[in-house]
């Protein structure tokens, strides 16, 4: 008696509560999938009005998906293109510019102080280097998401 009641409870609890809506970007044939819940950073483009739109992820529905402030309704199969963003690489390009820039200013003035030659090839050469790392590790922090034949698109309700 007490175990029928027990689990006549927990089926009733279980019909009543919410579940969480999900995005799911996957490509057809590898096991490449991203998942996107409510409060994620999302960056994708429309197909009606060429649009880019990034943001947090505000509303999850069965067929829209809404990353603006305004909670303007999107439907999923106006959805051209979803970027993946690498956070790591983002701060890694970054901070590799930064340390570049500062690298650069500390020599100049450095040189300036000692009454050398102000702009020696090394200075460049080493900030260079650390700036132009910086900018390719930036330009590898997204990748474009294509949603068609490959990339496909679905809410998940779990």
């Amino acid at each position: 008696m007490k175990t029928r009641l027990i689990s006549l409870l927990l089926v009733f609890l279980s019909i009543s509560a919410f579940s969480q809506n999900t995005v799911l970007i996957e490509k057809i044939g590898t096991s490449r999938k991203y998942y996107y819940y409510l409060d994620d950073k999302l960056k994708f483009r429309t197909i009606s009005g060429d649009s880019l739109i990034y943001g947090r992820l505000t509303m999850i529905t069965d067929s829209a998906i809404s990353a603006t402030p305004d909670f303007k309704a999107i439907p999923v199969n106006d959805i051209a293109s979803v970027y993946k963003q690498y956070s790591f690489a983002r701060r890694f390009g970054k901070e590799l510019c930064i340390a570049g820039a500062v690298f650069f200013g500390i020599l100049t003035i450095n040189n300036l102080l000692n009454k050398t030659q102000v702009f020696t090839p090394y200075t460049f050469l080493i900030s260079g280097a650390c700036v132009a790392g910086g900018l390719i590790t930036l330009s590898f922090s997204e990748s474009n998401c294509k949603i068609g034949s490959r990339w496909k698109m679905k809410i998940l309700d779990l």
